[in-house]
């Protein structure tokens, strides 16, 4: 790619896209935001507007498969993740996913199969943030042996009851849309594999 502009198409300028990723991607000079499909023709209008992108797409296998694209920038709910991310492989590009990563172990196992027949090509999540701003410190520490050796991690985690009263069930904790997920078991797993090599074991309760 070098001394050539990154091409994106954009599947599903949500709020975490339209606040982090798009603006972020505007700033580089090497890189043209092309083309975006949301769910409606009117979301992506509105995504158009704001952020000056050239093409509305009426599918999200366009921005896929489209020629004039060099990568892909997935932003949906959880529910199109894989299928996104196997075409938008399997047709030369490289992929920027949102967490989290599938619907299901099964998805999950064919994007990685997928991503491996493509060598050549990025295939990435984005990273959980949780625990940025220290990783490269704990690295360290474990690496220097000051924690000793590590035999057991344990975390509690809190957060907000599953059955707050609204109106319509947030996609979050929607099986239609987020699929099979244990929530933040991934997210903190995720992070502990930037300091520790992969766990024997892994167990939730809640």
């Amino acid at each position: 790619m070098k001394n050539k502009k990154i091409r994106i198409g954009i599947i599903g300028a949500g709020q975490n896209t339209r606040k982090i990723h798009l603006p972020k991607f505007l700033a580089l000079p090497d890189v043209e935001v092309r083309e975006v499909a949301n769910r409606t023709i009117q979301s992506a209008k509105n995504s158009a507007e704001e952020f000056h992108i050239p093409t509305i797409r009426e599918s999200w296998e366009e921005v896929a498969t489209s020629p004039d694209l060099d990568a892909i920038v997935i932003g949906t709910w959880p529910y199109l993740h894989c299928p996104a991310t196997c075409l938008a492989l399997e047709s030369g590009k490289h992929v920027l996913c949102e967490a989290r990563m599938a619907m299901n172990q099964s998805e999950a196992r064919r994007m990685l199969d997928i991503s491996r027949k493509h060598p050549n090509l990025v295939a990435q999540l984005v990273p959980a943030p949780f625990s940025l701003h220290a990783d490269h410190l704990m690295a360290e520490m474990i690496r220097r042996g000051d924690l000793g050796k590590i035999l057991f991690f344990h975390v509690d985690y809190q957060s907000a009851p599953l059955t707050v009263p609204q109106k319509v069930l947030h996609w979050r904790r929607n099986k239609i849309f987020s699929g099979m997920n244990i929530m933040t078991l991934g997210i903190i797993y995720e992070s502990l594999l930037r300091w520790l090599p992969p766990a024997q074991w892994v167990k939730a309760e809640a």
